[in-house]
């Protein structure tokens, strides 16, 4: 692969994964420097400064609610589950058991280089509350999962419906719902355009993209760059792995779906526009709900609203197991 290449789809496998717990916060005066330099940049340019608005979500994330979560977490019964792909790469999860014997299962999927933890930390010991297992997936090629390509949702579908078939064969009378942020999302949408077995009941997506191509392209316009761009790799990433990019297709999934979805988003989200949302509920098929939060960017909404996000997550589920 050149370069260009292996940063944007070689996988980044860990076998060392980061002691969340540790998470400490920036100091204040670093942060509100973000902050002003956030509003400064809005002024000359309204992208970037979204851009920086971001960083400064994440930076605040990144530091004590995430090691309060992921200190809650070390104290659920964990169970690390593994499943072989048709490519020969092992992958690895962690079930986190509910206090009480449950049949619902959470299959949680995160997004572009983040792993099972770093996504989902402060999102299990909610589950958890609610009384569900959560199986938290380290995608293809992250975290402790092998692998060599990032595929944007292509291999990812895929080994979504291996861990499917795992819970089912763990526990035949497993009631299933997805959980996915970002390129996360995106997977999740593009297995309810697949064959999914009865006991997936319903899908979180949480700020996916429409289309692999449309966000490669929505990136390169924003950032000034040819569309050329993405048709050179997309070629290049093709004679190299085999996977075209523009078969992931998220909007043409869920035409297809069957499977009753949340789309949820971060209205002030410049990496995926809430459009993106938008697009997705319109064209889906099956059951369906929009909820937006109006200060959230990319993948920030549980961050910002953390009662009303699970809530609205909680009524959905809800509606759909039995």
């Amino acid at each position: 692969m050149n370069p260009l290449t292996v940063v944007l789809f070689g996988g980044q496998t860990r076998t060392k994964l980061k002691d969340l717990t540790k998470s400490k916060d920036l100091p204040a005066f670093l942060l509100n420097a973000t902050d002003k330099l956030a509003e400064r940049l809005a002024g000359i340019s309204p992208l970037l400064g979204d851009l920086v608005y971001m960083e400064a979500g994440f930076l605040r994330m990144d530091g004590t609610p995430t090691a309060n979560a992921a200190k809650r977490c070390r104290t659920f019964v964990q169970e690390e589950c593994t499943v072989m792909s048709p490519r020969g790469d092992r992958l690895v999860g962690t079930l986190y058991k509910a206090d009480r014997p449950t049949h619902t299962y959470v299959l949680c999927v995160h997004g572009y280089r983040m792993t099972a933890e770093s996504e989902f930390a402060r999102y299990i010991p909610p589950y958890h509350d609610m009384g569900y297992n959560v199986l938290a997936i380290h995608q293809t090629g992250a975290g402790l999962s092998e692998g060599k390509y990032v595929t944007f949702g292509l291999q990812e579908s895929d080994d979504g419906l291996l861990w499917v078939q795992y819970l089912l064969e763990k526990d035949p009378e497993a009631q299933i719902f997805l959980h996915g942020d970002s390129l996360g999302a995106a997977t999740v949408l593009l297995m309810t355009g697949k064959e999914l077995p009865a006991a997936v009941k319903c899908c979180i997506s949480d700020s996916a993209y429409v289309s692999a191509k449309a966000e490669f392209e929505y990136v390169l316009k924003s950032f000034h760059l040819p569309r050329l761009l993405y048709t050179l790799e997309r070629k290049s990433f093709l004679k190299e792995s085999g996977y075209d990019l523009d078969e992931a297709d998220v909007l043409a999934a869920v035409k297809r779906s069957r499977t009753p979805t949340l789309f949820l988003h971060g209205e002030r989200d410049v990496f995926v526009p809430p459009e993106n949302c938008r697009n997705l509920s319109e064209a889906c098929t099956a059951e369906h709900r929009v909820k937006l939060f109006p200060k959230a960017s990319h993948c920030q909404s549980e961050y910002y609203y953390p009662e009303e996000y699970f809530r609205e997550i909680g009524d959905f589920v809800q509606g759909y197991l039995n």
